[in-house]
C-alpha cells in the first residue's frame, strides 16, 4: 500500500537534497502530541517497597554530606571548618529530616501536587522533543482538509512513496521502536502512562510504550489515517538545520518516491519548476507526476497523471 506526505511547495528540494524532516512532538498541530496522561514514575506498590527495604549505604551517606559541607562552605569566604567537626551534627541532622526525604520522595515518583507533576511532567516533555522526531504520512492522497491545512489551501504537493522500500523497515529486530513505518491508532480516550513498571519485563515496558505512547492519537484526527516512523536524535545521521526548534534532516532513497501530486490550486511556475527538476536528472525518471482537480459534481478531489 502506498503512503503519503502532503507538504508545501517549496519542499520539492526533498527531491533535490534528498533530505526528509523528522519533526519534535512539540512541534506538531496537536497539543496532545506523545503526551498521555502521567500517572507515576512507578506504581504505588513498587515506591513504597523500594522505600521500605532502601538501606542506606555508610559511605554514601558521608560522601553525601561531605560534599554537600564543601560546596556550601565555599559560599562563606573565610569559614575553614573542617568536614569532621560538622559531621556528627550534619550526620544528625540528616536522620531527623529523613522521613520527610522518604515523603517527598513519595510525591516525587507518584508525581502528586501541582508543583511536582509540572516539574516532572515539564521535564519528560523536554526530554521527549530533545531524543525523537517522527515522519507522518498518510493512506490516502485526496482529503480535502488535509490538503487545505499541510499542503497550504491547495497550492502545494503530496509525495506518493513506496512503503515496502527497505527504507520504511531499518530495525535490526522486531522490537526495535525506531526506523520502521507503523499505523496510528485512535482513541476517544487520552492514554494513562506510568513510566516505569518494575513488575514487567523490559518487553512489556516496551509493548505499552509502543501501544499507549508514540502510535496512539484522539480520534479527532482518524481522518488522517495516519502512519508514523520514529528517529532519535542520539546518533543522527543526517543534517540538522539551526532554527527554533531545530531541524532535523534524514537522508533517505529517491527510488522510494513513486509520483508527486501537484494541488488543484498549484502556481503554472511551481508547476514548471517541478517539471523542470525531474527532466534534469535520470534518478527522477521513475517518478509519475499527478495533477489534483475538484470534481464537477461532488466534493472530492480527482487524480490524474499528467505529462512531465
Amino acid at each position: 500500500m502506498p503512503l503519503y506526505k502532503y507538504t508545501t511547495f517549496p519542499r520539492i528540494d526533498v527531491l533535490k537534497n534528498e533530505l526528509i524532516r523528522f519533526t519534535q512532538p512539540a512541534a506538531f498541530n496537536d497539543p496532545f502530541e506523545l503526551f498521555p496522561f502521567f500517572e507515576a514514575i512507578a506504581p504505588e506498590s513498587d515506591i513504597e517497597n523500594y522505600l521500605r527495604n532502601h538501606k542506606w549505604d555508610e559511605n554514601e551517606i558521608n560522601q553525601m554530606l561531605e560534599d554537600s559541607w564543601n560546596k556550601e562552605s565555599k559560599k562563606l569566604p573565610g569559614l575553614d571548618i573542617p568536614f569532621p567537626l560538622v559531621k556528627n551534627m550534619m550526620r544528625s541532622a540528616f536522620e531527623h529530616t529523613k522521613p520527610h526525604f522518604y515523603e517527598m520522595m513519595r510525591d516525587v515518583m507518584g508525581m502528586k501536587g501541582e508543583y511536582v507533576r509540572q516539574l516532572v511532567v515539564g521535564s519528560l516533555s523536554n526530554a521527549i522533543n530533545n531524543s525523537i522526531g517522527i515522519l507522518c504520512l498518510s493512506e490516502t492522497p485526496d482529503n480535502i482538509l488535509m490538503w487545505s491545512h499541510y499542503s497550504v489551501n491547495h497550492t502545494g504537493l503530496v509525495f506518493e512513496f513506496d512503503d515496502t522500500h527497505h527504507f520504511f523497515d531499518q530495525r535490526k529486530n522486531e522490537k526495535e521502536l525506531k526506523g520502521h513505518i507503523k499505523k496510528v491508532r485512535y482513541s476517544k480516550n487520552r492514554p494513562r502512562f506510568t513510566i516505569f513498571n518494575p513488575s514487567l519485563g523490559d518487553e512489556e515496558n516496551m509493548d505499552i510504550w509502543i501501544k499507549d505512547f508514540i502510535w496512539i492519537k484522539s480520534s479527532d484526527w482518524e481522518y488522517e489515517k495516519e502512519w508514523r516512523m520514529i528517529q532519535t536524535f542520539r546518533d543522527w545521521k543526517g543534517v540538522v538545520r539551526e532554527a527554533e526548534p531545530l531541524i532535523y534532516l534524514y537522508p533517505f532513497p529517491i527510488d522510494c518516491v513513486k509520483s508527486i501530486i501537484v494541488g488543484c490550486r498549484a502556481k503554472n511556475e511551481d508547476l514548471a519548476l517541478l517539471k523542470s527538476l525531474l527532466k534534469s536528472d535520470s534518478k527522477y525518471s521513475h517518478i509519475v507526476l499527478k495533477q489534483a482537480s475538484t470534481d464537477e459534481e461532488e466534493f472530492k478531489i480527482n487524480i490524474k497523471t499528467i505529462d512531465i
